[in-house]
Formats: C-alpha cells, structure tokens, sequence
C-alpha cells in the first residue's frame, strides 16, 4: 500500500511540474497563447502588456482592450498586438498561406478609407467629412500589409532553434475628436468583428484551401 502512494505522489507530483513548465516559456523561450499587447496614446504612458488567444474559442482575450478603451482619456490610442505564428513540423513548404478567417471582411469594408490629418489637421479615419469613422485597422504578415484579401502568401522565417514562424501584427487606432468620449463605443462596436480572428496556415500548393490546419501563436520570453 505504501509504494502505491508512493508511485501515486511521485505521479502527480510529475503532473504538476509538467502543468507549471507548460504555463511558462518553453526550451526555447517560447510562452504560446500569448501576444504582446501595446496601448500607445499621446498623453500617458505607454501600456506595455500581453494578451492570450485559445485556439479552443478562436480569437483574443478582447477585455484588455475594452479596459483600456473605458479608462483611456486620450483623444488617440493605438493598439498594438504582435506574436509569432508557428508553422507545424508537417507543413514542408518555405512558403506558406495565412488567414486569420472571417476577420478579413472588416479589412474589406474599411480598405478604401484613409485616416486623414488634412480635415481640420485632426486625424480621423473617415469616408466623408460629415460622418467619420474614427478608426484604422491594418494586420502585417513579416511587415507586409494584408488588403482586402483573406488569404496571403508569404514567405517563413526560422527562429534560432530552426523552427518556422511567421510575424503577426494587428494595429488598431481609435481617434475621438467628438464632443462626448466614444472610444469605448467604437471598441465595443467592433468587438464582434475582432472576435472573428481564427488563425489558420496552409502549404503552398495548388489544393491548399483542404490543407488548412490552426496553428499556435507564441511570443519569446523577455
């Protein structure tokens, strides 16, 4: 009965080690799930953060970014969100296809819009003068900027340990010149089109849409 706890504790005691080094950065310093989260704004400090995404829900832990649109007293504030997309040991191809799903429509909608500083030398993000859209958002695959297509084809970095990986950034810039505070409502305008962020990578080849597989995303340790 004795060696049975024993092996028991010996057993879960090994569980946990495994749960506390999966919580924190790999062999490799890679913490997955994560992203690192900056809110810039002209007349505070910069927020320097990190937000986690679950491949189970498919999107980001978007209340970081309601807090901070409901506490922000800036007139501008600038969401940074940057990670690593991994590519799976089974994708071969250097070059792979990137899709972050349904999100892209929004990108559509807003593609021929530009965020102006000429309308009364204020920024404001806007298809006419009289009804502005007071909001930028823009998503770089490797520094290249995604239009209004939903798939793009780039080309996969490798890491120091030889492992493959593309670089994600979204920018999300929210610019209130009304006379009432409404970058919170903006933020919860677009917060179901934000949810509709689903990562997803392919090979490059000719039947890639079956190919499709959900990758993770993870940042370096710092």
């Amino acid at each position: 009965m004795k060696k049975i706890v024993l092996v028991m504790a010996i057993l879960f005691a090994s569980l946990n080690l495994n749960a506390a080094k999966m919580a924190g950065p790999d062999e490799n310093g890679r913490i997955y799930n994560t992203a690192y989260f900056d809110v810039i704004s002209g007349d505070q400090p910069p927020v320097l953060d990190v937000i986690t995404y679950s491949k189970r829900v498919g999107t980001f832990d978007w209340s970081k970014l309601m807090k901070q649109m409901e506490t922000s007293q800036s007139k501008i504030v600038k969401i940074k969100i940057t990670a690593r997309i991994e590519v799976p040991h089974e994708i071969k191809t250097d070059k792979v296809y990137v899709t972050e799903g349904e999100f892209y429509k929004l990108l559509k909608t807003l593609k021929d819009y530009s965020w102006k500083t000429e309308w009364h030398n204020k920024p404001s993000f806007t298809y006419s003068d009289s009804n502005p859209l007071n909001i930028r958002v823009q998503t770089f695959w490797n520094d290249k900027l995604q239009s209004a297509q939903d798939v793009l084809l780039v080309q996969t970095k490798k890491d120091a340990f030889g492992n493959k990986y593309v670089d994600y950034k979204l920018v999300i810039e929210f610019a209130d010149y009304n006379k009432y505070k409404n970058n919170d409502y903006m933020a919860r305008t677009y917060k179901t089109e934000f949810e509709k962020i689903k990562f997803k990578i392919a090979p490059k080849s000719r039947t890639f849409q079956s190919k499709w597989v959900e990758p993770k995303i993870y940042v370096l340790d710092e």
